[in-house]
């Protein structure tokens, strides 16, 4: 069951599920007042913004279903997100590939939106992770140490401070220079932070080791950080 919040008469407001929420709406804010500097159609961020969010959720939920099924009942605690349990990679693929579907259906550039939904979705994620942080969700091995808390690393506060600076950075870029990026660079250098953080981070996460010393996520974050760095320098190449 997930830690709650607070309570008005019968609802019960879960922290996790509050968290959640609140990194949605803030992640959607910031693509709603980041739209006019791509020279994008604002009219169009509900249908842009809520399947590819959506999408992500459903897919962070499933991928930790199936990475960490001993850890349900049944099946049907899949759909109880405020108990906690997301896979942010898992997210990332769902989202990208909704957001791929709907900008080709309504007829507009995947990339410039990618850009923003990527930049967006760091600030979403921080919060998010607070959230999860709070609800005490710390997954990290035993510690002793000046950031220790309850006796363990925790990672959902290392990853929330993290996703936090991503956005801050990739925020800055876009504000200051945008114009000598070409559209989906922005996204790039996200992809490429977040799995650098990621990678790192997961050294003190309570995780068994599937290749050598490196987990299923340090894996994917390897992975994803190099298939990044090729592309962000053939485009930065061609552009040049």
């Amino acid at each position: 069951m997930g830690l709650v919040l607070f309570e008005i008469g019968p609802v019960t407001v879960y922290t996790h599920g509050f968290f959640l929420l609140l990194g949605v709406l803030a992640a959607t804010t910031t693509v709603y007042f980041l739209a006019p500097f791509r020279d994008l159609d604002r009219s169009k961020i509900m249908d842009i913004v809520v399947y590819p969010l959506l999408a992500g959720l459903v897919g962070a939920r499933i991928t930790y279903f199936a990475l960490y099924s001993n850890q349900f009942d049944s099946f049907w605690q899949v759909f109880r997100l405020w108990d906690g349990g997301l896979v942010s990679w898992g997210g990332f693929v769902f989202a990208l590939v909704a957001l791929y579907f709907v900008t080709k259906s309504l007829k507009t550039s995947y990339l410039k939106w990618l850009d923003l939904f990527m930049l967006s979705s760091f600030l979403g994620l921080a919060i998010g992770r607070f959230g999860s942080f709070l609800s005490g969700e710390y997954a990290g091995i035993p510690y002793e140490g000046m950031f220790a808390y309850a006796g363990v690393h925790p990672i959902t506060l290392y990853q929330a401070f993290w996703n936090m600076l991503v956005f801050i950075i990739l925020f800055i870029i876009f504000k200051n220079l945008k114009d000598l990026f070409d559209d989906g660079l922005i996204a790039l250098e996200g992809l490429m932070l977040y799995s650098l953080g990621r990678f790192s981070i997961d050294f003190m996460r309570a995780e068994s080791d599937l290749f050598w010393f490196l987990s299923l996520g340090q894996l994917v974050s390897l992975l994803v950080f190099v298939v990044s760095l090729i592309m962000f320098i053939r485009l930065m190449n061609r552009k040049k």
